[in-house]
């Protein structure tokens, strides 16, 4: 590298050389000096933050949380009412990992759908009977009341006010899922889950 820099730096007495070498020798030089810097130049890259292939976030979707809760809240169902679970049987069981379970256990404790007691003889059991929780109580104990937008809480905040003809569609199929997961209890899930086993 100091060579070639010296070509530039101390050059030759061109009254001696033709315009032939000088076009030569200096054009060579600067292929070199390139070639340098070309292989010391660290690769391009596109951004991941800009064109990431991560996917894309879905927000109409449970959190793992309420899923996992769900799936302790049908197990529990299958319990005898004057039964209890251990929270690592439940974790195995229904496939939830324990970090996730204890948190979950939690939230369902304080929205009052389960009870929890320690020691040699405790465990988790349901508060109600199956026929008194749905799954719109344990979705929303675990992640909130269910929204499709902003604007079924507030139509307020609608830029085109009354005049909006997606509000109502949003209000619809928000009441709609509501009614659903509403009538979805636990009762009737272990009823179909009868009906599948049978077949």
């Amino acid at each position: 590298m100091q060579a070639w820099l010296s070509s530039f730096t101390n050059p030759p007495n061109l009254d001696k050389i033709d315009n032939k070498a000088i076009f030569y020798l200096y054009g060579r030089n600067i292929f070199l000096l390139i070639q340098h810097f070309d292989s010391q130049r660290k690769p391009f890259s596109v951004s991941k933050s800009i064109y990431s292939t991560k996917r894309r976030e879905k927000n109409m979707q449970i959190t793992r949380q309420a899923d996992y809760a769900l799936r302790a809240m049908l197990y529990l169902s299958r319990l005898d009412s004057n039964q209890r679970a251990a929270t690592s049987q439940i974790a195995e069981e229904m496939e939830i990992p324990p970090s996730f379970l204890a948190k979950i256990i939690s939230q369902l404790s304080i929205a009052g759908l389960i009870h929890t007691s320690r020691g040699a003889r405790g465990g988790v059991s349901l508060a109600r009977k199956p026929g008194d929780v749905s799954l719109l109580d344990v979705v929303e104990a675990i992640d909130g009341p269910i929204t499709l937008n902003d604007c079924t809480e507030d139509p307020d905040i609608c830029t085109f006010g009354d005049n909006c003809p997606l509000h109502e569609v949003w209000c619809e199929t928000q009441a709609e899922l509501v009614r659903r997961l509403q009538g979805a209890t636990f009762d009737k899930l272990l009823e179909r889950e009868a009906k599948k086993l049978a077949q």
